[in-house]
């Protein structure tokens, strides 16, 4: 049996984003269970355009202007700004709560940066995108490969 079904035995549904990186651990996940994967593109991560493959030192100060005030509504070229990724993300996230089993769990695998803005929109109480208090953070608050849980009481009963 595998570490998560041996920690969460009650999964009823399993998410993931479409990339290739999110979704082959989603699928073996899933398997153990004998459930399906939902892929849902709006899992994917930030769509940073043209600063993708970057060594994020030489960014960080462009990631945390994108992330900030005003600057959520600009997208490097080729990307998204902050607040069209958190209106897609948010969005299916708002989607798979509202498909939850009352009983169970559901378990989405998605991207780190995901995670982290996702764990923060939902303890806030799914505030509308222009009011969630989040900016880039330079290191990680979760390690990766870990599991964060998150209560349907965190949501409002949304």
């Amino acid at each position: 049996m595998g570490r998560v079904k041996k920690e969460h035995p009650d999964v009823k549904a399993v998410y993931s984003s479409t990339l290739e990186r999110a979704s082959i651990l989603a699928t073996a996940i899933a398997h153990e269970y004998g459930l399906v994967v939902a892929k849902r593109p709006a899992l994917r991560s930030w769509d940073y355009g043209l600063l993708n493959g970057r060594e994020v030192s030489g960014v960080v100060d462009v990631l945390r202007t994108l992330s900030t005030g005003a600057g959520r509504e600009l997208s490097p070229k080729n990307g998204e700004s902050m607040n069209e990724f958190l209106g897609r993300y948010t969005g299916a996230l708002k989607e798979i709560i509202s498909e939850a089993p009352e009983e169970g769990c559901v378990l989405v695998v998605t991207h780190l940066q995901n995670v982290m803005m996702g764990s923060a929109w939902l303890k806030q109480g799914l505030p509308d995108v222009h009011d969630f208090e989040y900016s880039y953070k330079e290191t990680n608050e979760i390690e990766p490969g870990a599991s964060v849980e998150l209560r349907r009481e965190w949501t409002n009963g949304a």
